[in-house]
């Protein structure tokens, strides 16, 4: 089963990790090496569904290596489907991100598990590096329809605040925007943020929190965005859902300014698992 995050991990850039739960609490300033994480978060898809995957630090190179070094497919019993990277997406600060299809439709009922594994490898659980890496399976059951439907905004973004705060490996930065999106199944924004004094552009999908904040940056550990102290930069805000139906951003792009340090003392921060 996938494995379960607290809500505090929706809440800075989806990536932002990562500390072992069985740590000593004097260990609990460190960052882990390794961890993936999956979307959809739901344990059940529609056959025409995408999958993206988060891989951190020593991770990534799991999804870098795709076509080459490494292969990742849905396994159901006997039944293999190798899963296509569709995007590939670097992060600034120790994340890399994969949007994944199957090749062929998915069959309702069945319970699908993620694997990738060594190129030339046979799959065992010892060989599924998702296990390793994500400390436990990543499985999907599919259900019957398909989505069609792009996700559209109610309201648009607008930024509400901004987040500044020191930690043990570092600080954890986001300016956080808000808004509302209407879709029949979960989405994700796909965030172009650029430096304005550079020129200098990435793009990363992020999870919304429940109330529809995203926030834009990274943690102590990682994140999308690595954002500079006091620079300008601007952000636009595409959809994706689960089944890949996007709406592309067609307003002026939404100009920010990084946060600066607030010199709190420091904070020992909770501890984090990659996930869901």
């Amino acid at each position: 089963m996938l494995l379960a995050l607290p809500a505090s991990f929706n809440c800075r850039v989806l990536a932002l990790l990562l500390l072992a739960l069985l740590a000593p609490p004097g260990a609990r300033a460190k960052c882990m090496s390794t961890g993936l994480s999956f979307w959809p978060r739901s344990q059940t898809i529609r056959q025409n569904s995408l999958l993206v995957v988060d891989a951190y630090y020593q991770s990534q190179v799991l999804l870098t290596g795709l076509g080459t070094t490494h292969e990742a497919f849905l396994r159901a019993g006997d039944q293999r489907i190798p899963l296509e990277v569709v995007q590939l997406l670097p992060g600034e600060f120790a994340v890399t991100q994969a949007v994944l299809r199957p090749r062929r439709q998915l069959e309702v009922g069945k319970q699908y598990e993620v694997v990738i594994v060594a190129a030339g490898k046979k799959a065992t659980g010892k060989t599924n590096l998702v296990f390793q890496h994500h400390r436990g399976k990543a499985v999907y059951t599919v259900v019957a329809g398909q989505d069609d439907t792009a996700p559209q905004w109610l309201t648009l973004p607008t930024e509400k605040g901004q987040q500044y705060q020191e930690f043990g490996c570092g600080p954890e930065v986001s300016v956080d925007f808000m808004g509302r999106v209407q879709d029949d199944s979960e989405y994700l924004v796909k965030a172009t943020v650029q430096n304005l004094t550079t020129g200098q552009a990435t793009s990363y999908y992020l999870h919304p929190d429940e109330q529809g904040t995203i926030y834009i940056g990274h943690g102590m550990c990682g994140g999308a965005f690595r954002l500079q102290n006091g620079k300008s930069y601007s952000v636009t805000c595409a959809l994706m859902d689960a089944a890949g139906n996007t709406t592309a951003w067609t307003q002026p792009a939404l100009p920010f300014t990084a946060p600066v340090p607030n010199h709190k003392a420091l904070v020992k921060p909770e501890p984090r698992l990659p996930g869901e």
